[in-house]
């Protein structure tokens, strides 16, 4: 299927990229489709400790790597 240029650079597609059709009154509506690797999802477990680092991060409240593995006794 040809996508004209000027729409493919609006909706930021490449050839090759997924898109998906709906069936409209007025005509189709197409939008970008992204692919998921299912390994790439988060649990909702890792979800929240990542909310809660970034929140931490935004605080200034992070210490180094170096300080971190020595408490740990690494």
């Amino acid at each position: 299927m040809v996508i004209p240029r000027e729409m493919l650079e609006n909706l930021n597609l490449r050839a090759g990229d997924l898109v998906a059709f709906a069936k409209r009154a007025n005509g189709v509506l197409i939008t970008p489709k992204r692919a998921v690797d299912p390994d790439d999802v988060l649990t909702p477990g890792e979800a929240l400790r990542l909310r809660r680092s970034l929140k931490q991060t935004r605080a200034g409240k992070t210490r180094p790597w170096s300080q971190i593995k020595h408490e740990m006794g690494l």
